[in-house]
């Protein structure tokens, strides 16, 4: 006897759908508090990282990411690597996961944010702040709060940069889809704060070309007063052929037009006119 085979098709009872429903959002919300946390430490989250989060999802739940002296000590890294960014430019699938990490953060062309980000010290609340330069929009209000962040360096503020991109923040503003003018108009009134070394080097700089310029500004007064001196003299004739311009050349011969050859020729007739008076008598 030969037996058909036929494909069961197993349908699930109520308490298998509710149990189902349970664990789908809290894997959910496990994965995406690891993608959150693996932004915010700067590295992409493993296959290995995800099947492992799915294996001890019922058990605890990762806490939010540690803050202030962890988060200096994470600036200075950031600081080291990007003194060697040129090194990181050659990983071209570095700096796209990088980017694809900082999506979720980051202002879209129409002005918007992602609607799914969360907070990345809480987990727990959509963040609404935008830190100026960077443009990203990644700590709520309360977290800013409470980590004192601000843009004061020199205040006692647990952090001063953005904490996906590390750059420093200058602004914060609230998302209302207008920051952005607000910020440039901000940056062209605002007056910038330079650090007292660059004051200090300007100032030496100057003194430096005073002292370098000084040996110079004798011969410029010289040259000045040269100029004046010339300014002062007499204008000269306006014709440049008048006969104070042109000296008067002897005249050697009387037949030679000019006034002196007109006086040498009356003296010449007056003495013909005495001999001829002279043999007459």
């Amino acid at each position: 006897m030969v037996r058909s085979s036929t494909s069961a098709i197993v349908v699930p009872t109520a308490s298998e759908e509710a149990k189902s429903d349970v664990s789908a959002p809290s894997v959910a919300e496990v994965q995406s508090q690891q993608y959150l946390q693996a932004a915010f430490h700067g590295h992409a989250p493993t296959e290995e990282h995800s099947e492992q989060s799915r294996s001890e999802a019922p058990d605890h739940e990762p806490g939010p990411p540690a803050i202030g002296k962890s988060l200096r000590q994470r600036s200075q890294s950031a600081v080291v690597q990007k003194q060697h960014a040129v090194e990181l430019s050659k990983h071209y699938t570095k700096l796209v996961k990088d980017f694809r990490q900082l999506q979720p953060f980051t202002r879209r062309p129409d002005g918007t944010y992602p609607a799914d980000t969360l907070c990345v010290y809480c987990a727990n609340t959509r963040p609404t702040s935008v830190f100026f330069p960077c443009r990203h929009m990644c700590v709520c209000n309360d977290c800013i709060k409470s980590s004192k962040i601000s843009t004061d360096e020199l205040s006692s503020t647990n952090w001063c940069a953005c904490p996906v991109c590390m750059a420093d923040i200058r602004l914060i503003l609230p998302h209302s889809g207008k920051e952005e003018e607000r910020y440039w108009r901000w940056a062209l009134e605002i007056k910038p704060n330079l650090p007292s070394h660059f004051k200090r080097e300007f100032k030496q700089a100057g003194k430096r070309l005073n002292r370098n310029a000084s040996p110079t500004r004798g011969s410029r007064n010289s040259f000045v007063a040269m100029f004046r001196r010339e300014s002062t003299s007499p204008e000269a004739p306006k014709d440049p052929f008048s006969k104070a311009n042109i000296p008067e050349l002897e005249r050697r011969h009387s037949w030679e037009p000019g006034e002196v050859a007109a006086a040498q020729n009356v003296a010449a007739s007056n003495e013909q006119e005495e001999a001829r008076n002279c043999s007459i008598l």
